[in-house]
């Protein structure tokens, strides 16, 4: 384990045994989902969450939840002071997909070790603004913590709203009924994390309108610009895996609210767009032919079969 720490290759192995459950350090990672009993879990079968939550290319998403989660300068310095992203840059995302992977296909007992997992983490990441990270309404010297539920709600949000805006761009617009369904599904996920159900939104339109409010009110730093750089950028082991790393940046930007990608002064023309959008088009059609062992996560399925009884490997 310590020569794959050591390699330029661990973080890159790491994300992929964590997503896919194959690769080099797939037998070095904890496993995804491990309990037996045949428990559906905070959602179920028949819940927006597994069938929204099954698709691959939610994946995309994570740099934008990302990248909007570190708009607020407080948890931007909250990533610089404990995180180490520079030197593990996917580190973050994959401490997220292990969270989300445990609250939405594992069993209630899974999605609450998980969550005590984050909690004891952030019961330790607290600190206040530096000179160089102050923003208006947030002089230096104000201080955060990530166990503040406000900052976990913006956190969550930023989950869901990206995951939402990224199945309706990769997969397809989710009926309103469903929409409002899966969020209102996140309730109890939320409270895991110490969001209680009152500050949980009602609908897709609820949440919507908060982060639209909240992103009107935040301005990234130095830190979040940063740490911006590290996602849509990351160091690399190899040259070979730039264009695919740029191919993801340019989707991740192009799902930003469009203030947030200014903020960020991120370059982003008409032909940017329209390249963007015939992309997603693209893709929302390769979607519907694809063969269901592309479209549908092995851990979603992992979960259908314990939940009926047949073990996570049937």
């Amino acid at each position: 384990m310590d020569a794959a720490a050591r390699s330029p290759w661990a973080p890159l192995a790491e994300l992929m045994a964590v997503v896919a459950g194959t690769g080099p350090a797939a037998r070095e990672v904890p496993p995804l989902l491990a309990d037996e009993t045949p428990d559906p879990g905070l959602f179920g079968p028949e819940s927006v969450t597994w069938r929204v939550a099954r698709e691959p290319f939610l994946l995309v998403g994570g740099g934008r939840a990302l990248l909007m989660q570190v708009a607020n300068p407080l948890v931007a310095q909250g990533v610089v002071d404990h995180s180490g992203y520079e030197e593990d840059p996917f580190g973050r995302l994959v401490r997220t997909v292990r969270w989300l992977v445990a609250v939405t296909f594992g069993t209630k007992a899974e999605a609450r070790e998980a969550s005590r997992t984050v909690m004891r983490v952030h019961d330790s990441v607290r600190g206040a603004l530096t000179a160089a990270n102050a923003a208006p309404g947030m002089p230096a010297g104000t201080a955060y913590s990530a166990a503040d539920p406000q900052l976990a709600l913006w956190v969550l949000a930023t989950i869901l709203d990206s995951m939402l805006a990224t199945y309706a761009a990769m997969v397809g617009t989710l009926p309103r009924d469903d929409a409002d369904r899966f969020v209102r599904e996140w309730r109890a996920a939320g409270r895991l994390v110490g969001v209680p159900a009152s500050h949980m939104w009602d609908g897709a339109r609820d949440l919507r309108d908060y982060v639209d409010t909240e992103e009107q009110a935040l301005h990234p730093v130095a830190a979040s610009r940063e740490a911006a750089r590290v996602v849509l950028r990351p160091p690399l082991p190899t040259r070979a895996l730039r264009p695919a790393t740029a191919w993801i940046a340019f989707l991740t930007t192009g799902l930003l609210p469009h203030r947030l990608r200014t903020a960020y002064h991120l370059r982003w023309t008409p032909a940017h767009a329209v390249s963007h959008r015939t992309t997603c088009a693209s893709m929302r059609q390769v979607h519907r032919v694809l063969p269901r062992r592309l479209r549908v996560s092995s851990l979603h399925d992992a979960a259908l079969n314990r939940s009926n009884g047949r073990g996570l490997t049937a």
